[in-house]
């Protein structure tokens, strides 16, 4: 029995001696890979701090790097419990072939429970903030077009606890941009890129939803509060909902959130005098958010 004993104990020592082993190539690169993880974003912040105003979908492109760096630590935890797995099994005695492929099996099981939901989970939302990120990119291609008119654009637009996608700043007025981006439907019919909106809710073709205009009219009050404590003047800043590549049915013109597509966001701004601000307070607004909006800068303050 001892004897017995000692050869099992043997056997998984030897099964774990060897998954040390051809484990180590594994541990150094994530040991290595997290270096030069934290020595890129030191060293590759450093110039990004100095661009003027931050580029469209930034937040969005940090958390999409941060849910790539989760998303392979998942994959490796599932990959060295299965070389674990083998490891054990194969090293052992064959008259306890079967316990030990229970064991393994075990080990395998309880890391994929632990690890597939997650990594599914993270899959997921890369693939999602990519939609998102490739939509606040197309109405910032969009919006830009708004300078050659004498216009501020800004991107990305920090505040506490949340960012505005896009901020307009010009003769107008001032107007924040939340994006929504939904994929089409890969259908003929027209009817299948059509958002209806009532003025308080965005009709999809399979759901509503009301979160884009509430988040929209959200940042436009929190906007307008702290440009208005800055600035010592009344700023209404007039909430908009960008669908890149949807058609909107219902004249959302006159509700309190605009809901448009970002191909005439140009044309309606530029023709909109319900807001026209005083030349002396538009350049106290754009250098107050030219302040806020440089990557590493500090962020607007939330409305208390």
């Amino acid at each position: 029995m001892h004897d017995l004993l000692r050869e099992i104990l043997s056997s998984l020592g030897a099964g774990l001696l060897l998954a040390i082993l051809f484990n180590a190539p594994l541990g150094f690169l994530l040991w290595k890979a997290s270096r030069l993880r934290r020595q890129y974003r030191v060293a590759g912040g450093l110039p990004l701090k100095e661009l003027s105003f931050r580029p469209p979908g930034e937040s969005l492109r940090a958390r999409i790097d941060r849910l790539i760096d989760t998303q392979q630590s998942e994959i490796i935890a599932l990959l060295a419990a299965a070389i674990v797995a083998v490891l054990i099994v194969t090293a052992g005695p064959d008259p306890w072939q079967l316990p030990l492929f229970a064991v393994a099996f075990l080990v395998v099981g309880a890391t994929g429970i632990w690890a597939i939901p997650r990594l599914l989970r993270t899959t997921r939302q890369i693939w999602e903030c990519r939609l998102a990120f490739d939509g606040e990119r197309s109405v910032g291609e969009e919006l830009n077009q708004l300078m050659y008119s004498g216009y501020h654009v800004f991107h990305d637009l920090p505040c506490e606890r949340f960012n505005i996608d896009h901020v307009i700043v010009g003769p107008a007025g001032v107007f924040a941009i939340e994006t929504k981006t939904l994929q089409c439907a890969h259908s003929p019919s027209p009817a299948e890129s059509r958002v209806r909106y009532d003025g308080e809710k965005l009709a999809w073709p399979h759901h509503s939803d009301s979160a884009p205009v509430d988040q929209a009219l959200f940042n436009a009050r929190s906007l307008g509060h702290w440009l208005s404590c800055v600035t010592d003047t009344t700023i209404r800043v007039q909430p908009i909902v960008a669908v890149p590549g949807w058609t909107v049915q219902g004249d959302s013109l006159q509700a309190d959130v605009w809901v448009l597509n970002p191909k005439d966001i140009r044309a309606i701004v530029t023709g909109s005098d319900q807001s026209a601000l005083d030349p002396s307070v538009l350049q106290q607004i754009t250098a107050h958010l030219s302040d806020r909006s440089g990557i590493g800068r500090a962020a607007c303050p939330h409305p208390s």
